[in-house]
């Protein structure tokens, strides 16, 4: 089972997120969901990095970027 140790971090995420879009003020959901999809491949046995019906690793940490963006509230 992977732990949490294993996920992305924001900062990761973030650098992940500047090299699809350098430019910040370009950023949108689908560019935080397309950095976090970076890691589909290490995760692809993780049943809890993507569940469609329920809310996964993958919806965690695209609130968790929102949220240090400031894009959202905690």
């Amino acid at each position: 089972m992977t732990t949490a140790t294993n996920y992305p971090t924001v900062s990761q995420i973030l650098l992940q997120m500047k090299a699809i879009e350098p430019i910040a003020d370009n950023w949108t959901d689908e560019t935080i969901y397309d950095a976090i999809g970076n890691w589909d491949m290490t995760f692809i046995n993780d049943p809890d990095w993507f569940d469609e019906e329920d809310t996964d690793m993958k919806d965690e940490l695209r609130n968790a970027v929102e949220i240090h963006l400031g894009w959202e509230e905690e």
